[in-house]
């Protein structure tokens, strides 16, 4: 199965070798300059804070920053997955800071999305549908959705105590809402709530940290007809195409869905300071489980899966008048989907489902490698300029086993980037950026096995997905904003920004547009 957008890879456990000609100081501890470029100045120079151990990040020396932003986004075009809306439309807000508390220190983020999609079809109850789940049902009708969601998250870092531990959690809280426009409806709510409790050990030129992770996730989907005169067909999805039909609306009516996954994990992270080296390596491990239930007043088991997921990364940074980073990261993540046969107890004091057998019936491989290269030229408050190149392997292998369905997708994706600083006046600051990516299809094949290859599931759904799945396409990126500094230091500021990609593919009919204006402020 695949999962998420193919358009972009992220990595996860990370091991980071950092050369240091001279022991830095961290822009922000050298001035009170606070726009977005020394933002990410900073960030580019951070180890512990792309870990999932809150208790190092004072070790990333990020020094007091924050912003606010607010944002519009538009998407559109039919170069597009078929689930996806052909056009789409984005109002965001996000804020971050960061804030020594005496030798503790504590960051956060918080964003928001209120999303209205144009014209998506065989979507009837996902807020997502490429999450990594098989069983929802699906139905052919082009609706609109709405959608809005909140996602909150914090690091927190003590201070050392005994001069030698320091103790820190990490945690995330989102929550997702949405509803089709068009019959069959449904409303979906959703939230998942993460916390990492970590400890990071400090050792003369050594660190070790180690955190714990737990995550709880709760889908729940209703559905309902406002033209109750009419029921609607729908599909249910089990995995590759393989589905059962059934109907919204009536006496035998598809109940609504519930969704509720745990995951458990850890992750371990090392560094060793060299006179002019940091070595830095983290990496962890991650299972979950997730439950899929039918018809929630009398509930009854859908399928369930079972997901291990192991993740690493290596990355190369060297610091001196300039900042080179390199970064390599792999990530295997190996899904089983379990199916249940049940039947119901009618007994006048039960009246509920019984399992009878369950059994593993499709498998889901993802394999992903991305290497990147990163240089900023300039390394006091702001870089310059920047440039960076990526080639990332993204390799899905996923399996129903009887009737026997499968599908191969191998794809390569790369690209280059760059970003250049010009001063505007005393105050003002001028970032242009331009970057171009190309994904090369390696190597793939879909085979449906199932008892009906005509159905509109495979000749409308399954199969167009697939060919977007292994076409090759070039984007074409852009961006430029401009700061400007509302105090004599720039340690306040304001900023607009316009950014946009294009999407298009080598061969055939086609494009996407993702075009982004924003404004904020900085502090």
């Amino acid at each position: 199965m695949n999962r998420g957008n193919n358009r972009y890879m992220k990595g996860g456990l990370a091991i980071v070798l950092a050369f240091q000609l001279t022991q830095y100081a961290p822009a922000q501890e050298q001035g009170t300059l606070a726009s977005p470029a020394s933002i990410e100045l900073r960030k580019a120079r951070a180890t512990w804070l792309n870990t999932g151990n809150g208790a190092g990040v004072a070790l990333d020396h990020l020094g007091d920053f924050g912003s606010l932003g607010a944002a519009y986004q538009m998407v559109n075009g039919d170069f597009k997955r078929v689930q996806e809306g052909a056009k789409e439309s984005t109002l965001m807000v996000d804020t971050e800071g960061g804030r020594r508390l005496g030798k503790a220190y504590a960051w956060g983020r918080f964003s928001y999305h209120n999303t209205t999609t144009r014209d998506s079809k065989f979507n009837t109850a996902m807020l997502d549908p490429y999450r990594g789940i098989p069983f929802f049902p699906v139905d052919p009708n082009s609706s609109d959705w709405k959608k809005q969601d909140y996602n909150l998250e914090m690091k927190v870092s003590s201070k050392p105590f005994f001069d030698r531990y320091l103790l820190g959690m990490q945690a995330a809280y989102n929550t997702h809402t949405g509803a089709k426009q068009v019959d069959p409806r449904s409303e979906i709510y959703y939230y998942t709530i993460n916390v990492k409790p970590g400890i990071v050990a400090l050792l003369h030129n050594q660190e070790v940290g180690l955190n714990f992770e737990y995550e709880n996730m709760i889908q729940e989907t209703r559905h309902t007809n406002s033209n109750s005169q009419m029921h609607q067909d729908v599909f249910v999805m089990k995995g590759l195409g393989n589905h059962y039909t059934a109907v919204i609306g009536g006496l035998q009516s598809l109940g609504g869905f519930m969704y509720h996954a745990n995951k458990v994990g850890g992750e371990l992270q090392y560094t060793y300071h060299f006179p002019a080296l940091r070595l830095f390596a983290y990496g962890g491990y991650t299972y979950r489980v997730e439950d899929v239930i039918r018809d929630i007043t009398k509930p009854r088991k859908e399928g369930a899966i079972k997901e291990k997921t192991l993740y690493a990364n290596v990355a190369l940074v060297h610091e001196g008048m300039n900042l080179n980073r390199i970064d390599l990261s792999v990530r295997s993540n190996r899904m089983d989907a379990i199916e249940f046969v049940q039947v119901l107890d009618n007994s006048f004091e039960v009246q509920q489902w019984v399992d009878v057998y369950s059994s593993i019936r499709s498998t889901y491989n993802q394999d992903d490698i991305r290497l990147s290269y990163d240089f900023y030229k300039g390394t006091g408050h702001e870089y310059k300029w920047k440039t960076g190149l990526f080639a990332s392997y993204r390799a899905n292998d996923d399996l129903y086993i009887m009737p026997e369905s499968r599908r191969i997708i191998k794809n390569l994706y790369m690209g280059v980037n760059g970003k250049v600083n010009m001063e505007a006046g005393r105050s003002g600051t001028w970032t242009l950026g331009a970057d171009f990516a190309y994904k090369n299809h390696l190597e793939g094949d879909y085979r449906y096995g199932g008892v009906d290859p005509q159905s509109m599931v495979i000749t409308q759904l399954m199969t167009p997905d697939f060919e977007y799945l292994k076409q090759n396409f070039y984007k074409f990126g852009g961006f430029v904003s401009y700061f400007t500094g509302i105090d004599n230091q720039k340690s306040t500021g304001v900023f607009v920004k316009l950014a946009a990609n294009y999407y298009k593919p080598s061969e055939g009919e086609g494009d996407r547009l993702i075009a982004d204006l924003g404004v904020g402020l900085t502090f």
